[in-house]
């Protein structure tokens, strides 16, 4: 299944949590919203996770459609974005931003584990060293999520106690920016890669940005930018959003191709993509 993101989402989701399955569920007619209790169950059903311990939440009928089976030997994935979503496709439920709070809080702290490690990649490591692209505390954020989204995509990091992984992309940028558009677009070549007909099971949750900051654990996020500038030169405070738009296009793609990721670019060579790439290159020739 590929999906095609755009940036609007309807008016009645803009303040929910929207969660698409894939695979996706056999019954796709409708969207529910689900409390807690029926989100919870939901995910960890489709991550493999066992529920025979849990207590069934009222209204099966709800929501049990979206207990699909599947065979798959892949580790199954959660994505946690915001405002970037699928246009061809609906959400297999929606959740309250207040409920996503606390369904969302194990994969929040799983994806904070996913961004301090995934640094310490070697290749990952080199390339993001290589070039000195971000240049703000958004941009250094940024791109080690973004860094993040790409060893997801690309299965070069897997935690070692839970069978599932999970990253999150905050877009903590000016919507409209040409920092915005740039991860924007390293977020769709990211999702669009693990969402392929020979994919991993993914969880995507999509945020509404105004209500992210609602399963944001502002502590992590300073903590682990902290950790990870110890390893890089002063970083300037001030936001220098074109330079880093001109350097992060690119630092994403040859992150992919450096490491030998060609499953990130060959997945969308079908589909004609933003191409971050040519963006940053077209205007170094400028």
């Amino acid at each position: 299944m590929r999906l095609s993101l755009l940036l609007l989402a309807p008016l009645a989701l803009a303040q929910q949590a929207q969660v698409y399955l894939y695979p996706p569920p056999s019954d796709s007619s409708s969207s529910p919203s689900l409390t807690a209790d029926q989100a919870e169950v939901v995910i960890a059903h489709h991550l493999g996770d066992g529920i025979e311990s849990r207590p069934t939440p009222q209204d099966e009928g709800l929501w049990g459609h979206l207990l699909n089976v599947w065979q798959h030997e892949k580790r199954p994935r959660v994505v946690i974005v915001e405002v970037v979503l699928p246009d061809d496709a609906k959400p297999a439920f929606t959740m309250e931003t207040s409920t996503a709070s606390s369904v969302l809080a194990p994969y929040v702290d799983a994806a904070r584990e996913a961004l301090a490690k995934v640094g310490d990649i070697p290749e990952v490591s080199k390339v993001l060293t290589s070039l000195d692209f971000a240049v703000s505390r958004a941009g250094s954020i940024l791109s080690h999520e973004l860094a993040s989204l790409v060893a997801l995509a690309d299965s070069m990091w897997a935690a070692t106690e839970r069978n599932w992984d999970a990253v999150r992309v905050h877009l903590d940028v000016e919507k409209g920016s040409e920092l915005w558009e740039t991860a924007t677009s390293g977020v769709r070549a990211g999702v669009k890669a693990m969402t392929m007909d020979d994919a991993s099971p993914l969880v995507l949750v999509v945020m509404p940005k105004e209500s992210s900051q609602d399963i944001e654990t502002s502590p992590w996020k300073r903590d682990t930018l902290a950790e990870l500038l110890k390893k890089k030169e002063k970083v300037v405070p001030k936001d220098y959003s074109v330079h880093f738009s001109l350097f992060f296009g690119t630092i994403i793609l040859l992150a992919v191709a450096a490491i030998g990721g060609i499953q990130l670019l060959a997945s969308v060579g079908e589909t004609e993509l933003p191409s971050t790439l040519t963006l940053a290159v077209s205007r170094k020739h400028d």
